[in-house]
């Protein structure tokens, strides 16, 4: 009989180190003129404006691309994924879409072809960096808790809206907000 596994891991290929916090990683940043392309991917719900704000400010040379410049807008994603969506708020429909298919094919190209035509460094971030930038020179994992996610979700009950600073791609929310397996489902 198999058993539940409470620690689980995932085994990174390649793993030199790793760091917590913007200080250090920007300490180990490579701020030389050579070119050189970082992607740091983002667990989705991560605050963007935080990471420009803390750590891709520290880069004034870098060559800025942030993925969700290059996702589908909300009425794509919501008609691509009507069928998985439901009225159960708490399990749903397991789906079984990759990240890839939340990037139009064309739009990927033109900004692949762009960033190889950058000189020094280039910083891809968002949800779906490694999408557009699969083999970086440097990976950066930008990641928070389920917690968090639902701290940022809290919803003033008297006016319905949203008390944080949750950015996403739907715009729509309208304070209907759920958590479906750490995923945001609108």
């Amino acid at each position: 009989m198999p058993t539940y596994d409470l620690k689980p891991e995932i085994s990174i290929k390649d793993y030199q180190d790793a760091w917590n916090g913007y200080e250090k990683i920007k300490s180990i940043l490579p701020f030389t003129g050579e070119k050189k392309v970082i992607a740091i991917e983002c667990y989705p719900g991560v605050d963007l404006e935080e990471l420009e704000n803390q750590l891709l400010e520290a880069l004034p040379h870098a060559s800025l691309v942030c993925s969700d410049d290059y996702a589908y807008d909300a009425e794509t994603v919501t008609k691509k994924i009507q069928r998985t969506l439901t009225d159960d708020r708490v399990f749903g429909v397991m789906s079984h879409y990759t990240l890839d298919e939340f990037f139009p094919k064309a739009e990927l190209k033109k900004i692949q072809q762009k960033i190889a035509r950058f000189d020094g460094m280039t910083v891809i971030y968002g949800t779906g960096a490694t999408i557009i930038a699969s083999t970086p020179d440097v990976l950066i994992y930008a990641d928070l808790t389920r917690w968090e996610i639902q701290c940022r979700l809290e919803v003033d009950v008297p006016t319905g809206k949203r008390t944080t600073l949750l950015k996403t791609r739907f715009e729509n929310l309208n304070g209907d907000i759920s958590l479906n397996g750490g995923w945001l489902i609108a």
